[in-house]
């Protein structure tokens, strides 16, 4: 029998009106491209999500089935509605889950490989009142003892796993419980960008505005907070900047409070995956002021592949990408720091210029489409045992 792949994630394809599209999001994007590798070698691939009602069909030849299961073990419950319904085969199939924290431990004989997106356990954000009680009695400690051995279990679900930044592999060689063995089938791809086929060529004078960009999901551990803080620093000292917000959450009323404070130096956009580069496009500077929970971010590698100057902070994988003061500036998640080396950028046209040309460079050489694929490429196969 040949073999399958079923990709398990919460949704990576929006159904709307009886059809299926792509859902907006990093994990999702990746998804999608990592389903058209598979098929792209001759491999069906199946894409298990979760919605609100049943519904199966295909988008570009990568199949999709839409499952309605919604309580806390719908994973689980997901497989064995898989296994039945579409004869799973043990020998040839293989389950890959979409991100390494959802992953459910399966029988040994069963392929199985876990994405792990970049360390989840290096913040604790206070969104819910037992976080705030644990907080102010001081246990926060053996909270964090808890979400480690948590990620550290979810990550050994899988017999391959796929990290996305060198940050975590290091991570958990520190605290895993064994030596030697459990590293074995472990693979660092990190993250990608396509090149554009027009780059940012528009650079900044004296005259016109900078243009500065803001291009995450309204989060707090994107940094939303940070980045309304800087964004007024910056307007109490420059005149000639544009603010641009690009997407969207739940933190979006504080950013539409900023604007109405600075009508005419804060704009608030969204824009579609194909959308990305002419957006990046048409930003001078690209500020990913992430504060935890982050991989090889791909908002930041998609900046720079349209040879935008970046500033991000020194969280996660980031620090993978980002040679501070060589292909942008890398600083500590403070709101000071940013301050002081995006007024370098909006200062120095010549500065902005030459860490543009080396963030392009960058990606082009060591993060680009292709690496990712051919990468991605020889773990399907070495999952399969193909020895063509």
């Amino acid at each position: 029998m040949s073999n399958r792949f079923f990709i398990f994630y919460d949704m990576v394809f929006r159904f709307h009106n009886g059809c299926f599209n792509t859902e907006i999001g990093g994990v999702q994007r990746y998804l999608y491209e990592l389903s058209l590798i598979i098929k792209e070698l001759n491999f069906e691939v199946f894409v298990v999500q979760f919605g609100g009602e049943k519904a199966s069909s295909s988008y570009e030849g990568i199949n999709i089935i839409q499952l309605d299961f919604a309580d806390k073990s719908r994973y689980s419950s997901a497989f064995t509605y898989i296994k039945e319904k579409y004869n799973f085969d043990n020998k040839s199939d293989v389950v890959i889950w979409g991100a390494d924290t959802i992953s459910k431990k399966l029988p040994k004989n069963i392929k199985s490989v876990s994405i792990q997106h970049g360390i989840a356990c290096d913040m604790v954000e206070m969104d819910s009142t037992l976080r705030k009680i644990i907080k102010n009695i001081g246990f926060i400690f053996i909270y964090k003892f808890f979400q480690r051995a948590k990620a550290i279990d979810s990550f050994n679900n899988s017999t391959y796993k796929v990290c996305v930044d060198y940050n975590y592999l290091n991570w958990y060689r520190t605290f895993q419980k064994k030596n030697g063995d459990l590293l074995e089938n472990i693979y660092v791809i990190p993250n990608f960008s396509k090149l554009p086929e027009t780059l940012n060529t528009n650079r900044s004078d004296d005259i016109k505005k900078v243009r500065i960009g803001f291009a995450r999901r309204f989060v707090y551990k994107r940094g939303v907070n940070l980045m309304i803080a800087l964004s007024e620093l910056l307007l109490e000292k420059y005149s000639n900047i544009e603010i641009v917000f690009a997407g969207d959450g739940p933190l979006k009323d504080q950013i539409v409070n900023l604007k109405n404070k600075f009508p005419n130096n804060i704009s608030i956009t969204s824009f579609n995956q194909d959308e990305t580069f002419l957006f990046h496009s048409k930003i001078d500077i690209s500020i990913v002021p992430t504060i935890g929970s982050e991989g090889t971010s791909l908002s930041l590698l998609e900046a720079m592949a349209c040879k935008t100057a970046v500033v991000c902070t020194n969280i996660g994988g980031m620090s993978n990408i980002v040679i501070d003061e060589f292909n942008g500036f890398i600083v500590n998640p403070n709101v000071e720091e940013l301050f002081v080396k995006v007024s370098k950028l909006i200062e120095n046209n010549d500065l902005r210029d030459r860490l543009s040309r080396n963030a392009h460079l960058t990606v082009s050489e060591g993060f680009s489409f292709d690496i990712w694929k051919q990468k991605w490429t020889k773990v399907i196969l070495k999952v399969i045992n193909y020895d063509g």
